[in-house]
């Protein structure tokens, strides 16, 4: 009886103390461990110890010790550090975008300038304005013999002028065949104009050579090897009314590449008329440009040609016309 009442006693006792070891779990981060012995060797694994607080600590996860707050740090880390890069793209662009725009406004200014200054040039080969005195062999005169290989060519009564009159032919041709050997300077002279004001094209290829037969009726925009000189208003994509002169390389007769380009600033708004002259020197390999008597052009060829075979006549649009047609080189 006296040993039961002592079992109740203890039993008393635990049950009094449990509260306390409660209250002091709640107020310390109190751990037990179980010391590993020979009967309770440690686990191959180690887990965690037991702990009275009833959850994990704000740390740690329930997975078993992954830090989420360092790897939430090192997200914002990279994200900072990812808006920095975005931000210093973003200016790079912002100069680069700037560069080009300065660039592209040279190249505007540059186009947009007649290149009279050129004459530079010309005055240093004796040509401020073009002496043609020394042509006096005629090589063609006129539009005969000729042949309209696209568009509605119609020439006047009297054979001085040329008129292409189909505004659907964007790639009208009149060939005439002229010899032209490459030992002497040769000079094209002639009128031309449009009534057109729209966009409208004209010009003339000098010294053709290479045509294959399989092509020469087919509506081709190069015209075998040659020089095109050409005079084209194109209010849609100049923006505006003026006349150009360009110079185009064909090689082939689909293939043909602009060279040289300039807005002519001297009152040709409609190009209605104009009298072209072009010199073409095959020693020194440069082709003279001369409008109404003053020179627009001396452009060094970075290319050789062929002895010519023909000219050709080229237009686009309607009310294209060209008048007193003369191919002359030196005696």
């Amino acid at each position: 009886m006296a040993k039961r009442t002592v079992i109740f006693a203890i039993f008393a006792l635990s049950c009094a103390a449990l509260p306390l070891c409660a209250q002091a779990g709640e107020a310390s981060d109190v751990t037990v461990t179980v010391e590993p012995t020979a009967s309770n060797p440690p686990s191959a694994s180690p887990s965690p110890a037991p702990s009275v607080s009833p959850t994990p600590a704000p740390e740690a996860s329930a997975a078993g010790g992954t830090d989420y707050s360092k790897v939430m740090a090192t997200v914002d880390s990279n994200a900072k550090r990812i808006d920095a890069l975005t931000a210093e793209i973003t200016t790079m662009r912002a100069e680069i975008s700037g560069r080009f725009d300065i660039l592209e406004g040279i190249s505007k200014r540059l186009k947009s300038v007649e290149l009279d200054y050129l004459g530079a040039e010309a005055l240093g080969a004796g040509y401020k304005h073009l002496d043609t005195a020394n042509f006096t062999k005629v090589l063609q005169a006129g539009f005969t013999p000729g042949e309209s290989k696209i568009g509605s060519w119609e020439k006047t009564k009297d054979g001085k002028s040329i008129y292409q009159k189909d505004s659907k032919a964007f790639f009208a041709k009149y060939r005439i065949p002229v010899a032209q050997p490459l030992d002497k300077r040769i000079l094209y002279t002639f009128m031309v104009g449009s009534s057109s004001k729209d966009t409208v094209g004209v010009g003339l290829h000098i010294s053709v050579s290479d045509m294959p037969m399989a092509a020469k009726g087919r509506a081709y925009w190069g015209e075998g090897k040659s020089i095109l000189i050409w005079f084209a208003k194109d209010p849609l994509v100049k923006k505006n009314r003026a006349s150009y002169l360009q110079i185009y390389k064909s090689d082939s007769q689909v293939s043909l590449e602009r060279v040289f380009d300039s807005k002519m600033l001297d009152g040709f708004t409609d190009m209605d008329q104009m009298k072209a002259e072009v010199l073409y020197d095959p020693v020194d390999n440069y082709v003279l440009v001369q409008v109404n008597g003053a020179v627009k052009v001396v452009y060094k060829l970075p290319f050789i040609l062929p002895d010519g075979k023909e000219i050709a006549l080229r237009t686009v649009g309607s009310g294209c016309f060209f008048s007193d047609l003369k191919v002359l080189s030196e005696e």
